[in-house]
């Protein structure tokens, strides 16, 4: 797993505000916001009994495998990744039937209002994260100015 932390904090922000004990109206449990079927299914890839979505590191620890499995399926697009987080990998595999071309045209043109959304904040919260603590792109920002 080779993920960005900044990318891992930033949909944690957008998932639940680092509120680690959220349970959303639909079932979505913890920092993450795992679905329990979602957490089942990698419950039985990791040879997992014995978990708590509700557990910040069970949490965590589940939610960056599914991150890093959706990186997986659409070649390590982070953007797609992470609309497949929120929208689920079928749905977005149907939208990236003739390739995504343009990132921005193709975020714009996401049928799931809230997954547009969603792939929006997750990338504010990372970018403005990267700027915060990396200092790469620290330094080029000051070489900019």
């Amino acid at each position: 797993m080779n993920l960005n932390p900044a990318l891992v904090t930033g949909l944690i922000r957008q998932e639940s505000r680092f509120e680690a004990e959220i349970l959303s109206v639909v079932g979505a449990t913890g920092l993450m916001q795992i679905m329990p079927e979602t957490g089942a299914w990698i419950a039985g890839k990791k040879r997992r009994s014995n978990y708590a979505l509700r557990n910040p590191e069970d949490n965590i620890e589940f939610g960056t495998f599914y991150l890093d499995y959706t990186h997986s399926r659409f070649n390590n697009n982070s953007m797609l990744a992470v609309a497949s987080y929120n929208a689920g990998p079928g749905a977005v595999s149907g939208w990236v039937t003739s390739g995504i071309g343009d990132p921005d045209e193709f975020v714009h043109k996401i049928p799931y209002s809230e997954t547009r959304g969603y792939v929006k904040h997750v990338f504010e919260n990372y970018w403005n994260y990267l700027r915060i603590y990396s200092p790469e792109i620290q330094a080029k920002l000051n070489s900019a100015n």
